[in-house]
């Protein structure tokens, strides 16, 4: 595993946060299933 730091505007971090709740998972993981999905 590989740690990051990344910087993102404060509308995308309520967005990804949001999501996270819904999802019930951490703001990380809801990062990387987006990059994954991108990724394909």
């Amino acid at each position: 595993m590989v740690k990051t730091a990344i910087s993102i505007e404060r509308p995308l971090c309520d967005a990804a946060d949001a999501t996270a709740l819904e999802l019930n998972v951490f703001r990380s993981q809801v990062i990387v299933i987006a990059m994954q999905e991108y990724l394909r």
